[in-house]
């Protein structure tokens, strides 16, 4: 059986770390090595012009370690080789290009139902990546809850309210 050089992008929360867990758990023997990317956003031109360089880069490596440390620790614990990557920019195309720069052979990042807010908000990162990488994306189910999730219910609330009082004002 051919080994295989994964990337895994890894975001700030504990959904960053199921897709680490999946390969862990279910792909093991077949990991050469895992390239864990982080991709820190950059700053609008008015943040960036009251900040200098050096702040906004240790800022994007201190973003980075605390995201890319957990996952590291979990593939070392598994005995699977990782290289921690930070960089940063546009997320979905800066891992595509992450992905063709660094020849793996498959993408894999975790990716949970959305609700119709979150999707008109931006959608998911999984198509996007789908649609600009070179490489094979698979896509690991999250039971991670957004933070769009927990609002969804007031808004919901709030848009009922709104429509109540629309409704009695004529």
């Amino acid at each position: 059986m051919k080994r295989r050089i994964v990337l895994v992008p890894v975001g700030e929360g504990a959904r960053g770390l199921e897709a680490v867990r999946h390969l862990v758990r279910d792909d093991r023997d077949s990991l050469l090595r895992v390239e864990l990317v982080h991709v820190a956003p950059l700053l609008n031109r008015y943040a960036a012009r009251w900040t200098s360089r050096a702040q906004r880069e240790a800022w994007r490596s201190e973003r980075s370690d605390r995201a890319l440390d957990p996952a590291r620790r979990l593939l070392q614990g598994a005995g699977v080789a990782s290289n921690p990557h930070a960089l940063a920019g546009p997320v979905a195309e800066t891992i595509a290009e992450a992905a063709r720069r660094l020849r793996v052979d498959e993408i894999v990042m975790s990716s949970r139902r959305q609700g119709p807010l979150e999707r008109f908000l931006g959608g998911s990162l999984g198509p996007r990546v789908m649609a600009r990488s070179p490489v094979p994306v698979r896509l690991v189910p999250s039971t991670a809850r957004g933070a769009l999730d927990r609002l969804a219910l007031p808004a919901g609330i709030g848009a009922g309210l709104t429509a109540l009082l629309l409704l009695d004002s004529d």
